[in-house]
């Protein structure tokens, strides 16, 4: 596949993504209140991007991961 076959695959299906979401539940991928956490990987790079986002889930979840800490789990 070609760069710009490449690029206009991309398109058609973010396209179609964008179009089921609005057909079938009503919203629009693009309001920014349906994400919990936008991050702009070009300004932060990869690792960076890695590392919020892992630092966001150990702070929502910590409580639920405390838990599962304290139980023996047996691996066979």
């Amino acid at each position: 596949m070609s760069v710009k076959e490449a690029k206009e695959y991309i398109k058609t299906e973010e396209e179609a993504r964008r179009k089921y979401l609005k057909s079938y539940f009503f919203k629009d991928i693009n309001d920014p209140v349906h994400y919990h956490l936008i991050l702009n990987t070009q300004l932060l790079g990869y690792e960076s991007t890695a590392e919020i986002i892992a630092r966001a889930m150990i702070k929502k979840f910590s409580r639920v991961y405390s838990g599962i800490a304290k139980k023996k789990v047996v691996m066979e």
